[in-house]
């Protein structure tokens, strides 16, 4: 999980940022927040560094639920 911070002075802008939850199994993950009608994205990955994929809250703030890459090269 990260923070992001706007400087002094400066506001924080919209979707500025994104919470991440990091998961032991993504695609069960995804199925079980699929199954209880939440939307979710489709799973991304990034060869060698991670997979994810994406949904919003009920006030539309961003989360990033996140896991081990799942495609290694």
């Amino acid at each position: 999980m990260g923070l992001n911070a706007s400087g002094k002075d400066k506001e924080f802008g919209e979707n500025n940022g994104v919470l991440s939850l990091e998961v032991e199994n993504l695609e069960e993950t995804k199925e079980y927040l699929d199954s209880k009608g939440i939307t979710t994205s489709d799973i991304f990955d990034n060869p060698n560094f991670v997979s994810f994929f994406n949904l919003e809250d009920s006030e539309g703030n961003k989360i990033q639920i996140v896991a081990d890459p799942r495609i290694r090269n």
